[in-house]
Formats: structure tokens, sequence, C-alpha cells
């Protein structure tokens, strides 16, 4: 016969341990926390968050994992191309970029 162990107080959404953070994260990402900044400032989530909001769903976003805000202000539109393997993508993230630059200057 084989025992099975179960838990005696399953944990519950409210005292999960990640239940607070989930609150913080969910408001920093309706803030658009990237806008203020410069891009070189950008962590990896703020541009990924940018990404999204410039090509919701598109698959090129996930290229740009582990890529931060100064990596992403050194690209070259052809740079851009390169990674996104998709030139109309290239095209909006070059564009949506620049727009950023001219409304922080």
């Amino acid at each position: 016969r084989i025992k099975v162990k179960r838990r005696r107080n399953p944990p519950t959404p409210r005292s999960a341990p990640w239940r607070p953070l989930a609150g913080m994260v969910a408001a920093m990402g309706a803030a658009g926390t990237w806008r203020g900044k410069a891009i070189a400032e950008w962590s990896n989530a703020e541009v990924r968050e940018f990404l999204e909001s410039s090509l919701p769903g598109h698959p090129c976003v996930a290229g740009f994992q582990h890529t931060s805000g100064r990596v992403l202000s050194s690209f070259s539109k052809d740079d851009l191309r390169d990674h996104t393997r998709d030139e109309e993508a290239a095209n909006v993230i070059w564009a949506e970029l620049r727009r950023g630059e001219e409304k922080r200057a």
C-alpha cells in the first residue's frame, strides 16, 4: 500500500508568500515605468514592456528577453532588423524609439 502525504492546510492565495509582490508588480506594469526614463536606463523588464506596448503579441519580443536599455539604445536600424528577423517589426521599434527620444529631448 502506498501512502500519500497530504498537507494539513494547503496555502491559500492570501497566505502565499508572493501575494504582496503581485500588487506591486501589477502597479509597476500599469504605470509604464519605462516612459519617464532615458532608453539607456531601462532594465530588461522595461525593454520588454516597451516592446509589448509597441508590438503586442509579436513573436520577436521574446528575442529581447535579456536585452537592456543600454544595448537597445546602441542598436542601429540594421542591428534591429538582424535581431528581430522581421523588417516591419524593426521599423516599428525604430520609429517608437526615435519618437520616445524626441519626447524626452
